[in-house]
């Protein structure tokens, strides 16, 4: 029951590491599309 709890936590915290990778590489990405696009 334990190892079973524990390996859905590993796996939820691994979800979420990649999904916050992601939205950090989008955030990022905006931003340089935003410095690009402004004038100046």
């Amino acid at each position: 029951m334990k190892n079973v709890s524990i390996g859905a936590w590993r796996e939820r915290t691994r979800l979420g590491l990649g999904l916050s990778i992601i939205a950090a590489g989008a955030g990022l990405q905006l931003l340089q599309w935003l410095h690009t696009a402004m004038p100046g």
